[in-house]
């Protein structure tokens, strides 16, 4: 049983439909690297305030649902 998958693709071609799809099928969280590397409305989050954030996720098909603490 694999615990972790990358899914590569251009854009629209259904990463975040198969990701979804694969997180839901196998038990597996799905982190969506545009939730930690862009706030909401597409604002780019500072490079080095990114590197220094603690991911934690939740299991739900949702992007949005990844939340980030600073240190």
């Amino acid at each position: 049983m694999y615990n972790r998958i990358s899914i590569v693709g251009g854009s629209g071609s259904g990463k975040s439909t198969l990701c979804n799809i694969l997180s839901k099928e196998l038990g597996l969280p799905a982190i969506h690297l545009d939730a930690i590397n862009y706030e909401p409305n597409w604002v780019e989050i500072d490079k080095t305030e990114r590197d220094n954030m603690t991911v934690s996720y939740t299991h739900s098909p949702s992007p949005r649902d990844l939340s980030t603490s600073r240190m």
